[in-house]
């Protein structure tokens, strides 16, 4: 059985595999998924909703701040890919409006 311990490794090694993986310092983008190299598509607005929720968790069990500042990074390029100039819109695929608010 594993212990709490073992679980944050697991957690860790795979958020570690993301950021280097499926996503893109320079531009701060991610990929949506991996099967030998990242895809070509965009990160969904869910994708980044969940890592971002995951690295949180991360953070608050004693992950590291390094997880949380990479969240805020997240959340920031969330924000500018998926909301409107005007906030009146949200976007669930970057570029693409889908949503009136």
């Amino acid at each position: 059985m594993l212990q709490p311990k073992e679980y944050m490794g697991i957690a860790e090694k795979a958020a570690s595999f993301i950021r280097k993986q499926l996503y893109n310092v320079e531009t701060h983008r991610l990929h949506h998924s991996f099967r030998h190299s990242p895809s070509k598509a965009p990160a969904f607005l869910d994708d980044y909703a969940f890592l971002i929720s995951g690295l949180l968790d991360l953070y608050e069990f004693g992950g590291g701040i390094s997880w949380l500042l990479w969240a805020i990074e997240l959340q920031e390029t969330q924000v500018k890919l998926m909301f409107g100039l005007h906030r009146n819109f949200i976007s669930c695929i970057p570029g693409i409006k889908l949503l009136m608010i």
